[in-house]
């Protein structure tokens, strides 16, 4: 099947499936499907991956973009965005050394100059760029595309905890599936099949207490949980509803938040609490964003974000589905449905149900920014829970 066919679906998906592009020029978007045109004219199939994800781009949204994890080929190396910087968090063993050290150039170019030139192909806030990057560090497509050309090595410059600055080269052709390092949905990880935060040996929803005086409730994703895990996890906080609160949210890429609504309504009838302490990164999207929301306006006691900043505001886009371009096997991610969780106003988009749940949460930045290092995550020392298990204590 001809590249042909991804241009149809894109261009019917773009003019007149996804309502994130009504606030796009139109201009801007007959330019975007030129340049899908031109590509398959010239039976390019990674010009096409790129001008697609140029035109999904367009909208800023988040949820709408092209996803090429299924089809890109990448180097054997994990780059994982944690505070401002990108660390290497996995590669093979003959490069273990290099293991969890902060990336600062490839091929002599600065990682910042480097994202700056991917801005028009990455979709979303400037922090959900920042979580797509991790996947074009690797890929040598995309560095070309950002002007660095390389012919026969991939050339990385990476610092390690003492400042001290280090370069190991790798042949520029991606072997490796990028989906197999960088999963379609995100999570931050340095083990991409590794919950860092999680609860050893629990599900995806759990809760612990911590020192015998604060729960610890880790929500890791909202997509498939059962409902007899959401009302567990709240049976268990509600045996002490006094006691500090501190709900986890990093790392989680969303899915249904209508699922977890259960666990929410429990919480705000039920705990009685005085600080709870809600910690996200820019890997909380979606889903997980709602639910900040609801708890951070429906708990009692005082409520707290503590973390990174999170991959998107809280108005966007979302719903929708994705669907696979057959000729270049890249997904494409479309939305459907408005969400304004910083006034509470729905659209002619939003779904009752989603309607009936919005509030005016406001803009949901962090009240304390807090990062921690891969190093000391591995060693078992998590400054953000840390930073919040204080706050919940009682403290400043």
């Amino acid at each position: 099947m001809g590249l042909e066919r991804d241009a149809e679906i894109i261009a019917g998906i773009v003019t007149g499936r996804d309502p994130s592009f009504r606030g796009v020029a139109p201009e801007q978007v007959v330019a975007g499907l030129d340049g899908v045109h031109a590509a398959v004219k010239a039976e390019d199939r990674d010009g096409l991956l790129f001008a697609a994800m140029r035109l999904l781009a367009l909208p800023a949204n988040g949820h709408t973009r092209l996803i090429p994890n299924g089809t890109a080929q990448v180097l054997p190396l994990r780059f994982v965005g944690l505070g401002q910087d990108f660390w290497l968090t996995a590669a093979p063993t003959a490069l273990d050394r290099f293991r969890d050290r902060r990336l600062l150039s490839v091929n002599g170019r600065p990682v910042e100059v480097i994202l700056s030139c991917w801005n028009r192909f990455l979709a979303g806030t400037p922090q959900r760029c920042r979580v797509l990057a991790g996947l074009m560090l690797a890929w040598p497509e995309a560095l070309a595309r950002a002007g660095l050309k390389p012919e026969d090595h991939l050339f990385y410059d990476l610092a390690d905890e003492e400042g001290a600055v280090e370069t190991f080269g790798l042949p520029a052709a991606g072997h490796v599936s990028a989906e197999a390092l960088y999963p379609v949905h995100e999570s931050g990880f340095l083990d991409p099949s590794h919950d860092d935060y999680g609860i050893a040996g629990a599900g995806l929803v759990a809760c612990r207490p911590l020192d015998h005086a604060v729960w610890h409730l880790r929500i890791a994703t909202l997509s498939e949980v059962p409902a007899s895990a959401f009302a567990q996890a709240a049976d268990t906080v509600l045996t002490q509803a006094t006691r500090p609160l501190v709900v986890d949210l990093r790392g989680n890429p969303g899915g249904n938040f209508l699922s977890a609504l259960g666990l929410v309504d429990a919480l705000a009838d039920g705990w009685r609490g005085d600080h709870c302490a809600i910690l996200t990164d820019k890997f909380t999207f979606s889903a997980a964003i709602v639910v900040a929301a609801l708890l951070k306006t429906r708990l009692s006691g005082e409520v707290r974000i503590v973390g990174e900043e999170m991959g998107d505001g809280p108005r966007f886009f979302a719903e929708g589905g994705t669907v696979l371009l057959p000729a270049t096997g890249a997904t494409l991610r479309y939305s459907t449905a408005w969400h304004d969780w910083e006034t509470g106003r729905p659209d002619a988009t939003t779904p009752p149900e989603i309607a009936d749940q919005l509030v005016a949460a406001g803009w949901l930045l962090p009240d304390e920014t807090v990062t921690a290092a891969p190093a000391r995550l591995r060693a078992g020392e998590d400054t953000v829970l840390a930073r919040a298990l204080s706050f919940a204590r009682g403290g400043p």
